[in-house]
């Protein structure tokens, strides 16, 4: 992601997520960082609640659902970032993309499982499919991001993974592909 940092007045940060991805599951861990020009103050606010967090970093470790909502930062005479969401999912099984999708992003899936599972299936850690609109795009056997490509208007549309042998293990993200 771009962001064009700029001093005095007009001064809007911008929110990144580490992983990329706008869904996790309870007990992954993430770190928010609040991109904007070097200050010593930094503010954060979930739901348009404060938290008490003064660096431009926030990191969330063993999240749980009530970690879950919009985040944004702020520094001394700037605007709010616009906000950036985040979901924490109970379950075993999810798919994961990043929270906004732009024209000309490069565009990551994952289908993603709980360490529980995992640890309790040791021969589901394979064959995985995803679709995209009902078609067959990729057969996987690791958790690794699937690289879908630049993202255009034809990206957008509703994607699935599901783990074969275990239908009711799939989950569902409708992506749509916004301007720059």
């Amino acid at each position: 992601m771009n962001s064009v940092m700029l001093s005095g007045a007009g001064i809007k940060p911008v929110v990144s997520i580490y992983p990329n991805w706008g869904k996790i599951l309870l007990n992954d861990s993430v770190t928010l960082t609040c991109k904007v020009e070097k200050s010593r103050s930094y503010v954060w606010y979930k739901d348009g609640d404060w938290i008490r967090q003064y660096s431009d970093v926030l990191k969330l470790e063993n999240a749980q659902e009530k970690d879950g909502g919009n985040y944004q930062c702020q520094i001394p005479g700037s605007e709010r970032s616009d906000p950036v969401r985040l979901d924490v999912q109970s379950g075993d099984f999810i798919l994961q993309a990043p929270p906004t999708v732009h024209e000309g992003d490069l565009l990551n899936l994952r289908c993603h499982r709980s360490i529980k599972f995992l640890k309790s299936r040791l021969k589901a850690r394979k064959n995985i499919t995803l679709h995209k609109d009902n078609q067959f795009i990729k057969y996987s056997v690791t958790e690794s991001p699937v690289l879908i490509g630049r993202a255009d208007k034809n990206t957008s549309g509703t994607y699935k993974c599901t783990l074969v042998n275990e239908p009711r293990l799939s989950d569902e993200l409708v992506i749509s592909v916004t301007g720059k």
